[in-house]
């Protein structure tokens, strides 16, 4: 049973504790966001059918320099993502978000987005306890001795009323998953009662639903203070070794593409996906996209993948194909279940005509698009060769580029004969 569970992801806070220039969720976390990793997470699982992130009611800071595509891209087409208005509250965002579930949702995981952390296992686990019984949630049993104090805690005039049995305690964490028609009835129960809970469980507990806890993980910590974000990328680097797997351990590498066609009358320029107004453009194949091949190139090295001709030979059902499609299918097959993701893009294209300036915009939105990234993590450059060389006689075009990609020592074998 695949496709099942609808995820709603918290993401409206403001993150005051982490003393950040950016709410938490959107702070840099290694590679990419903090909420673009835990999009990516949950879409790389066959579980999921879709996921909705509540983000802050005044929108996303400016200064992250990312908006909500950038953010329903990292989700690179496997599911839909939709990013919906928060409110000024918990609560308020993912009573916000149940909105948005399509009818036919009936299970639904609700995670805070500043926990990167979590498992495939952890969530299978909860997902598990959660079919067998209505709700469930993960749990990790405190480490510190645990007191009852009179008054508020740090309070000055704080004094130890109890010593609370470990045992009987846990820290509950997320995704907290439950039957769709109790997590709504919960929320129904709480907005007529005026009554405010600390995380979804808390809600459905007041409907006298018994909610199952399963093992935790204490690697999936919620980022809350700056030392978290220190942690962090020492849990980022060491993530598989941490989960068990050592073979899941992440390493950074860089690809490098080259690729040229000659450059014919009456072909149309296409360029990075970009219909470009030229009288001549790349003859080809497909339709001698030089600067898509490049970047595939680049992306099959970082992957050790082998090439374009291997993937996409020249046989009719390649024929005038778009390469920009065919990209985004290579993509999304080398990243499959969230084993890769693009760092960044450093592209050149050599031209002597047309003037390739005004068009580097499109040509980023589209290659983004093609990848599910950013466009930010993409940089295009064209320059000319002075007159020299086949391409200074515009007798054709090149380009190149380096690809800096993140990914699973899982993925070490992509290559097809």
């Amino acid at each position: 049973m695949d496709r099942f569970v609808w995820v709603i992801i918290a993401a409206a806070g403001r993150g005051l504790r982490a003393r950040g220039e950016v709410p938490k969720q959107f702070r840099r976390l290694g590679d990419s966001t903090v909420i673009e990793t835990v999009v990516s997470r949950f879409a790389g699982m066959p579980e999921v059918g879709g996921i909705v992130v509540a983000l802050p009611p005044s929108g996303i800071p400016e200064e992250t320099g990312i908006a909500s595509r950038h953010i329903e891209a990292a989700g690179r087409g496997r599911v839909p993502v939709v990013c919906v208005s928060g409110g000024e509250t918990r609560q308020e965002s993912v009573k916000n978000a149940l909105r948005f579930l399509p009818e036919d949702a009936c299970w639904v995981a609700v995670h805070d987005a500043a926990r990167p952390f979590f498992s495939d296992e952890l969530f299978r686990r909860v997902l598990d306890a959660a079919l067998s019984s209505g709700a469930a949630v993960p749990g990790v049993t405190p480490s510190d001795t645990i007191k009852r104090v009179s008054g508020e805690s740090g309070a000055e005039d704080a004094e130890i009323e109890a010593t609370l049995d470990r045992k009987m305690l846990v820290a509950v964490q997320t995704p907290q998953i439950f039957r769709r028609d109790i997590l709504v009835s919960a929320y129904r129960r709480a907005e007529e009662d005026g009554f405010s809970g600390t995380d979804d469980s808390q809600l459905v507990e007041r409907l006298g639903v018994r909610v199952r806890v399963v093992e935790g993980e204490p690697e999936n910590v919620k980022l809350t203070y700056p030392s978290d974000f220190e942690k962090a990328e020492i849990f980022l680097g060491r993530r598989g070794i941490a989960e068990g797997r050592p073979q899941d351990a992440w390493v950074t590498v860089t690809g490098f593409g080259f690729d040229a066609h000659p450059m014919d009358e009456g072909r149309p320029c296409v360029l990075g996906g970009v219909t470009i107004p030229h009288s001549k453009g790349p003859a080809g194949h497909s339709d001698a996209d030089v600067l898509t091949h490049a970047v595939m190139d680049a992306l099959l090295g970082a992957m050790s993948a082998g090439d374009i001709g291997k993937w996409f030979p020249e046989t009719p059902e390649y024929k005038d194909a778009r390469s920009v499609e065919l990209m985004k299918a290579m993509w999304e097959e080398l990243s499959s279940g969230g084993k890769a993701e693009i760092i960044h893009v450093d592209t050149v294209i050599l031209a002597q005509a047309p003037r390739i300036a005004p068009y580097t915009g499109a040509m980023k939105e589209t290659l983004a698009r093609s990848l599910g990234i950013g466009p930010q993590k993409i940089s295009i450059k064209a320059t000319t060769t002075e007159g020299m060389g086949f391409v200074g006689r515009e007798e054709g075009i090149a380009a190149f580029c380096t690809a800096t990609v993140r990914r699973s020592l899982r993925s070490a074998s992509n290559e097809r004969s």
